[in-house]
């Protein structure tokens, strides 16, 4: 059976246009082209964009997959290296998430630190907005927490001397303003 362009584009959601380019560059050709000028695809087309696909969804370059699907060879070289790419950007992506994690941390402790400052009572509304929204970041980035698990955090800062030295140097009654906000925001929820 053969596909028109646009039956190939509706089953693969493949644009009509990124099929025409793919054609222009060589990389998948119409196994047919009729007297009207319209491209058809067999089987074995819908395999090798397939095999494009893959590629593409590796972010792959398109002049590489094409040198890939040429020869095996290249394939493996292409692959390897594309593996070495991607490693690269996942280092990139998670050291762009460490930091994103730490300017939230900072952001929150200041906030913590500035409304205990402002004589906010630990439940004041404002302040629970702020542990909300804290916890639903971290929930965000990876990290599967809720209202309760987050108030036995802050008592362990509490009780561990490393971590509430930590936040009493930032303000004397820091650890326990947080740990009894963190408490009363857990009771609530």
């Amino acid at each position: 059976m053969l596909y028109t362009v646009k039956e190939v584009a509706e089953l693969t959601g493949v644009t009509i246009k990124a099929l025409h380019h793919y054609h222009k560059i060589g990389l998948l050709k119409p196994c047919e082209i009729t007297d009207a000028g319209y491209r058809l695809y067999g089987q074995n087309e819908l395999e090798l964009l397939q095999q494009i696909l893959f590629y593409r969804e590796l972010d792959f370059p398109l002049n590489d997959i094409k040198k890939a699907m040429e020869n095996e060879p290249s394939r493996i070289e292409c692959l390897a290296k594309q593996q070495e790419l991607l490693f690269a950007r996942k280092q990139r992506l998670d050291c762009l998430l460490k930091n994103e994690q730490a300017k939230e941390a900072q952001q929150f402790i200041g906030c913590i630190r500035d409304a205990l400052k402002n004589g906010w009572k630990a439940n004041d509304e404002r302040m629970q907005e702020i542990l909300k929204n804290h916890i639903t970041f971290l929930n965000s980035h990876g990290h599967n927490i809720d209202a309760k698990s987050f108030a036995a955090q802050t008592r362990f800062f509490l009780d561990d001397d490393f971590h509430r030295s930590m936040l009493e140097n930032q303000l004397i009654g820091l650890s326990y303003y947080l740990c009894i906000a963190a408490e009363i925001y857990a009771n609530s929820n």
